[in-house]
């Protein structure tokens, strides 16, 4: 077994590193958004936005810690190899680490902020298809965007994704050989 958390800005290619993995090496994937966050947003009836999950994600780690979204991810792992999007607090680190040891990886794409915004328009979820730039910078001084400079440092490994898919695959690959 071994757990590959993924941390990175928005749009760094976080989903499609894990895309990668699942499609070529059977990972299961799982999302701090998708399946930490998203059910406490629609069980409260709201619509699925950036500042609605910030709100409820900020809420309910006041309440619960900022790991709680790490522990809620935990309980699911069992076996198999996994691959966690989205980890973005020091606290949702050390809970993995410390729950998975050996077995855990960090790993950071990195990513310019211009291909970043570009591909954040272009799949437009969260809301956000229409912003602009200085938008969308604006949101990365949120809190839940600062604190993902927090861990990004703290990688095992880094791949870079400011060229193609293809080479972003490549390095994806060459990645997951040297595990």
């Amino acid at each position: 077994m071994v757990v590959i958390a993924v941390t990175g800005k928005r749009g760094s290619g976080k989903d499609t590193f894990a895309g990668y993995l699942k499609d070529n090496y059977g990972f299961i994937i799982l999302g701090f958004s998708k399946d930490g966050i998203f059910p406490l947003v629609e069980e409260r009836g709201l619509e699925i936005t950036r500042e609605n999950l910030i709100n409820v994600a900020m809420e309910t780690r006041k309440e619960k810690g900022n790991d709680i979204f790490a522990r809620i991810l935990c309980e699911k792992i069992s076996d198999g190899n996994y691959c966690v999007t989205g980890m973005r607090f020091k606290e949702e680190l050390d809970c993995m680490k410390n729950k998975f040891g050996d077995d855990f990886i960090l790993v950071s794409i990195i990513c310019n902020a211009k291909k970043r915004y570009e591909r954040v328009i272009n799949r437009g979820d969260k809301g956000e298809s229409g912003m602009s730039f200085e938008e969308f910078m604006k949101v990365e001084e949120n809190v839940t965007e600062k604190a993902i400079d927090g861990i990004i440092n703290s990688a095992d490994y880094f791949i870079d994704n400011n060229t193609s898919i293809d080479n972003f695959h490549e390095n994806a690959e060459t990645f997951y050989r040297e595990l």
